[in-house]
Parts: C-alpha cells; structure tokens; sequence
C-alpha cells in the first residue's frame, strides 16, 4: 500500500515538473509561430512549378481531394525521387493563384494576365472556372473573352451548366434547341446549323429593315407612298414579323431560366421589335385603322436593326466599351451642356439688336452653338456683329477642346487605372511586411 502511495506521488511530481516547464517556455513571440508549433505536425510539400519552387503543408492540398494537388496522381506523375519534390512544367506566375485557392479556399486572378491562359491551368489541375471568385470579374477588363464568362447577351451560365446536365429526352431536345439558336456550338452538324440560322435570321433582318424604310419612299407621279401601292412591302414586313415571333417563341420556350431571359436586354429589344405588329393588328380590330397615333408604334420596328449585334462579337464589345465609360461620357455630356447654356446666352444678348440678328431666342442660339462647338457650322445662323463673331470663334475652339481631348483620356483610363491596381499591389505588400515583423500577423509560406 505504502509503495502505491509513493509511486502516485512520483508521478505527480513529474506530471508537475512536465507542466511547470510547458508553462516556463519562453515564447517566441510571434503568436501564429506558436500556434504552428503547438499543432499536430504535418508534411511539408515542395512543388516546383516551371522552375519555381513552391513550399505548402500536405493538409492544404487535401482539402481539395478531386483537383490534381489534393489527388493521389500528384505523387504518380510529378515526383522527383532524387530532388524529393513534385516537378509540374507549367506557368509559374499563374500557379501561385492555383496555391491560394488551396490556403483560403477562394480562387482570385489578376487582370493583368490572359483569360485563357488561366483557364487553361485551371483545366490542368481539375479547377472549375465556376470557382473564381466575383471580384475578379469587372466591366472595365478589356480582355478579348471576358464576354464569354460575364456575358449579359448569352444569359445565366449557371442556369445553362444545369440545363446541360439535364438527362431526359426532352431537356436534351431543349438543350439542343437552345445551343441551336444561340450558335453556341463549337463543332460538328450543330455547329453548321447553327451558322446557317444566323445567316437566315440576319437576311430577314436586313429585309425588314429595307422595307421600314423603302416604304416611307414616295412613289413616283402620286402622293400616295411606295408601301400604298406596294402592297408585297407590307407582306414581306408580315413574313418577317412571323419569322421573327417564332424565334422569339422557341426562345422563350427552351430558355434554362424564364426571370434570367426576361432580364436580357438583347430579348427586350426581340420584343420590341415584334411587339408593335401585333399591338396595331389589336387597336386596329378594336377601334379602327382611323388613329394616327398608330403610325407612331411603327417606329419601333426600327429596333429591328439592333438584332444584329446578338451574333455579332465586335458589337457587343462596343457596347461593353461604352457601358464601362458610361461614367464618363455623362460627365462629358454634362459639361458640354453647360457651355451649350452659357455660350448660347452670351451670342443671344450680344445679337439680339444686331440688324441682321437671326438669334431671336436662347433655345435659337443654342442652335448655332451645337453645330459651332462640334465643327459643323451649317452656316443658317452666323453672328452680325463683331463681339458676336468672336465669341462664336472662341465656342468653336472650346468645342474643339470639350469634344476631342477627353476622347483620349478615356481610351487611356483603363491602361493608367491598372498601373494604379500594381502600385496598391506593392503597397499591400508592404504593409504585410511591417506586419510580419511586428508579429501581428504571419501568412503560409508561397515561395522561399
């Protein structure tokens, strides 16, 4: 009994001894450094990406177990058993995005760097494209396909992965349908079908439009215009209207997302253009062909011209140009009616008793000062006196200035905008430095 009695104290004495000095170590510190060493170990990985070794725990690539890191064939096919490390001939550069997807869990790129090219390491190492991260998509990129991830024009790319994993005969009739019209199809009888249908849709377009405007034409000896006599103008406005409201409709059938297809503007502008047709056929029914305000819905079939930038790349990166300076150009505009305003008063109550003065009003000078500051100058409104004269010279010379030198500015804000980005890179760098030698915060190792 006395032996049990010194033997539990013997090892609470050394129980004592073994806490007593956990609790004496010094620390380090550095407060991540000593929760790193508290930790249960694990291995240590180096990846040599392209000549670039890269340094990682063995836990980090194992969150992601389906990609090419997380995976057994890492080991399998990029091992170096001289070296002890795994030897990847890839881009270095974009492989450091590849490594913080597997620290943080969120996958960020820089606009500096190709769209492709990174989709193309993100296919390597079994990544989504799903999985970058919504920061890294932003309307001023001006990469060549950054319409292809963030397209408006093309809808819910979401909603389009889940229609393509639709197994049923009729969602892959839907799907094929919907490809089909969106001449989304890379290759094969899909693909020539697809261009076909472009090729019709847009020689219907053409047609329409001709005949908005041959029919307003006024025929020959008559009052009566070409679309009164003419009556194939009108039919031939009826089979495009039809072949257009069939498109419209398949569209709307097969689309993956019906709130999505509503949203897109390219869809409102198909609705437009045939919604004006079948509007005058009801009105027209109901109260008579008598109402001149009809005439009026006729103008919207004019929105027909712009169903051609659906199938048309460049277009639509024209009208991402302009939405991303759209900022811009409204300051322009604003400043520009400003010296419209003041430019157009001062020649008014300078001409306003001139002999010859054709500036009755403001709303009149105004006039003259649109075309005077845009280097038209039709010649209808001149300024009689000598004041008069100069400050026309003078609102020519600024319209020179408010008009042609900010064009350029604006063509270069998105080169100076991401040389700012680069600077605020650096900085941030910096102040992780300081932050690391203070001890207030230690991030993985990327590189050594």
């Amino acid at each position: 009994m006395i032996s049990n009695i010194g033997a539990i104290q013997t090892k609470t004495t050394s129980f004592r001894e073994r806490k007593s000095s956990t609790l004496c170590r010094p620390s380090s510190g550095y407060p991540c450094l000593d929760r790193l060493k508290r930790r249960r170990p694990d291995a240590k990985v180096i990846i040599n990406v392209g000549g670039r070794r890269f340094v990682t725990w063995k836990n980090t690539l194992k969150r992601f177990p389906q990609t090419l890191l997380g995976s057994e064939e890492l080991a399998a096919r990029f091992y170096d058993q001289d070296r002890k490390e795994y030897f990847i001939d890839r881009d270095p550069h974009l492989f450091r995005y590849i490594l913080n997807y597997y620290r943080c869990g969120k996958l960020h790129r820089s606009y500096d760097d190709c769209n492709a090219s990174f989709e193309d390491e993100l296919s390597f190492y079994g990544i989504m494209p799903q999985e970058v991260h919504d920061c890294c998509f932003d309307d001023d990129n001006e990469n060549d396909n950054a319409d292809d991830s963030k397209s408006t024009v093309s809808g819910s790319e979401c909603d389009k992965k889940e229609h393509l994993v639709t197994r049923s005969w009729i969602g892959r009739a839907r799907n094929w349908i919907w490809v089909l019209l969106e001449g989304e199809a890379e290759s094969g009888f899909r693909a020539f079908c697809g261009m076909v249908l472009i090729y019709i849709v847009g020689l219907f377009i053409i047609l329409s439009i001709f005949t908005t405007v041959y029919e307003t034409v006024p025929c020959e000896n008559e009052e009566k215009v070409c679309m009164e006599r003419f009556r194939i103008l009108d039919l031939l406005d009826n089979i495009c209207v039809g072949v257009f409201s069939v498109e419209f409709c398949l569209r709307l059938l097969v689309c993956p997302n019906i709130l999505e297809f509503a949203k897109n503007p390219m869809n409102i502008i198909d609705f437009l253009s045939i919604f004006p047709f079948y509007l005058t056929l009801l009105l027209d029914s109901v109260v008579g062909s008598n109402l001149e305000a009809f005439v009026v819905l006729r103008v919207l079939r004019i929105f027909r011209v712009f169903k051609l930038t659906r199938h048309s790349k460049r277009l639509q990166r024209f009208g991402a140009a302009l939405a991303s300076c759209m900022g811009d150009l409204t300051s322009l505009m604003f400043v520009l009616i400003i010296a419209v305003v003041v430019f157009a008063s001062m020649i008014y109550f300078i001409e306003r008793n001139a002999v010859e003065g054709k500036f009755i009003s403001i709303p009149d000078s105004m006039w003259y000062t649109i075309v005077t500051m845009i280097t038209l100058g039709y010649g209808d409104m001149v300024p009689a006196t000598f004041l008069g004269q100069t400050v026309g010279a003078i609102c020519c010379v600024a319209g020179v200035i408010l008009v042609a030198l900010p064009i350029p500015i604006i063509q270069e804000k998105d080169i100076f905008k991401k040389q700012m980005l680069s600077v605020y890179n650096v900085d941030d760098l910096q102040k992780k430095i300081k932050q690391m030698r203070k001890g207030a915060e230690r991030p993985d190792r990327g590189t050594p």
